[in-house]
């Protein structure tokens, strides 16, 4: 089985705290790795402002400047020259399913398609509080004033997730349209500080296996993301083991994550996933 670490960020994100790209990569190719994907959350369109409840300043933090993509995709181009004869480097972006914003979201992908090979589709906002976008990779604090109401019946957060998940892997993005879905079941980031429970409802689980049979009418993969074991109040991956073992016997092809944001975290977790991807 290859190699392949399909979720990696670089010192274009506004949390990756500095760290070369360069020396991720390194850290990859010492640790045995074939392919490498290279990624960052895609750039917010202004209309969004509109749509947003939450933190405006986790809001800025959240994802790349419309400056940057030119910055960041002429570095990456550059990194995938100099290692080509050791690394396989993918190019792409986290791309948001953003209700409404469809139309920003595909010229977008017309716009940097030709110049990348690997995007994830991502669900970082669900509709919330007042009817807003409210973000889901935040703090508890945020994430409470959000999704309070739903917080009391989480089988309705898991609804409203799962329902929007399955809207987006069938949303038609255009040409370039993401083939991977990456960090299902995010909802659940802050599940040991809210006491979520752990399983879902029969008719949640449902949901989870109409998102599978779509991805793979779809021919798109599914992440393995392990970054949920080191969150403090997840600790567990992205998705269920048992939603990885179902999309394994559908035939959906799985890939594995480590959504490293410094060097340290590049490969972290490899080997207690290693088995469920085969």
């Amino acid at each position: 089985m290859l190699k392949i670490d399909g979720h990696t960020h670089t010192q274009f994100s506004p949390q990756s705290h500095d760290e070369d790209a360069e020396l991720m990569i390194q850290r990859a190719i010492a640790m045995g790795f074939k392919e490498y994907a290279m990624m960052e959350r895609a750039p917010l369109p202004a209309e969004f402002a509109d749509q947003f409840g939450g933190n405006t300043e986790l809001r800025q933090l959240a994802a790349m400047s419309m400056d940057q993509v030119p910055q960041y995709l002429e570095y990456a181009q550059s990194l995938q020259r100099k290692y080509a004869h050791q690394l396989r480097i993918h190019v792409g972006f986290e791309v948001d399913y953003l209700p409404g914003l469809e139309g920003w979201t595909i010229n977008f992908l017309n716009e940097v398609g030709p110049l990348t090979d690997n995007n994830i589709l991502a669900l970082h906002y669900l509709r919330g509080r007042d009817g807003k976008l409210w973000e889901l990779d935040t703090t508890p604090d945020d994430f409470a004033t959000g999704f309070g109401d739903m917080l009391q019946f989480p089988e309705h957060l898991f609804k409203s997730y799962y329902s929007t998940l399955l809207h987006a892997v069938h949303a038609d993005l255009g040409v370039y349209t993401p083939r991977c879905v990456g960090q299902m079941g995010l909802v659940r980031q802050f599940q040991d500080y809210f006491g979520l429970p752990r399983t879902l409802t029969r008719d949640c689980e449902y949901l989870v296996i109409r998102v599978l049979h779509a991805m793979h009418a779809r021919g798109a993969s599914l992440e393995v993301g392990v970054a949920g074991l080191y969150q403090e109040f997840n600790n567990e991956l992205y998705p269920l083991p048992w939603v990885i073992d179902r999309a394994r016997r559908m035939g959906v092809p799985l890939v594995y994550g480590s959504d490293a944001h410094n060097v340290h975290e590049v490969g972290r977790g490899y080997y207690a996933v290693e088995a469920l991807l085969e």
